[in-house]
């Protein structure tokens, strides 16, 4: 399941990774050809419109081979979070609100996230939300139940 913390003081001891700087974290990544998976593919094309043709090699929704260090902090925060550890966080501030989207989609991790995303489209999330309102946490089956939740109503 998806863990979104709203405030650093409601992350739990034991996820005492918090990774704030995610382009030095993706680095590692990269370094270590982790980037070959459906997911991530899915996460490259969705929220950057972008390729990955080789391990080491994307090409971007304009046609040109960089390498995947190109990719927008919100698409590297995502890929961070799903292949996280169950220890570590990422910090979503840096995401821009479809990397926020796609954040929302994954099956598990630790996020934070201060800033929420805004759409029309209702969707399944799988995730636990906790707030200001709801330090304990409140359970989300979908965006809507998550957006209420975020805005802090009960």
């Amino acid at each position: 399941m998806l863990n979104i913390y709203t405030m650093k003081k409601f992350i739990p001891k034991d996820k005492n990774v918090l990774i704030n700087s995610v382009d030095e974290r993706f680095i590692s990544i990269v370094n270590n050809n982790l980037l070959n998976d459906g997911v991530i593919k899915n996460l490259i094309r969705k929220i950057d419109k972008s390729e990955l043709i080789a391990p080491r090699i994307l090409r971007s929704r304009f046609g040109d081979e960089l390498s995947p260090t190109y990719l927008s902090s919100g698409c590297k925060a995502a890929i961070l979070v799903y292949l996280s550890k169950p220890n570590e966080c990422v910090n979503t501030v840096e995401c821009g609100n479809n990397a926020l989207i796609e954040i929302l989609k994954l099956p598990k991790g630790n996020v934070y996230m201060p800033m929420y995303p805004i759409t029309t489209e209702n969707f399944k999330v799988n995730c636990t939300v906790f707030t200001l309102f709801n330090p304990e946490g409140v359970y989300c089956d979908d965006f809507d139940k998550f957006f209420y939740n975020m805005k802090g109503r009960q």
